[in-house]
């Protein structure tokens, strides 16, 4: 059937409708994005913590090549005498 008045308002209801279903679905599509702040500070955080452990397992690393080194220039125990033994053969 065929309108005699035309009624501008109710033509627009139908899309306003559509409208209104499409921003409800595209926001509850974008909360997550809220949190990108928080999950940011959060690896911001990470990060520090991470880069304190490297540095500190860069320290213990060079401190074991230290000691290797170390260990490396000593004569080992059991290839020299100890000092007990000296002790005693010098007291014969």
């Amino acid at each position: 059937m065929a309108r005699f008045v035309p009624n501008p308002i109710a033509e627009l209801l139908q899309p306003l409708l559509r409208l209104e279903g499409a921003i409800e679905k595209l926001s509850g599509e974008l909360r997550p994005v809220h949190t990108l702040p928080s999950v940011h500070r959060e690896l911001a955080e990470v990060n520090v913590a991470l880069a304190e452990i490297h540095e500190t397992l860069r320290g213990l690393r060079e401190d074991m090549a230290h000691l290797s080194g170390v260990l490396a220039t000593e004569p080992s125990p059991a290839a020299a005498p100890s000092s007990r033994a000296r002790r005693s053969r010098s007291a014969d």
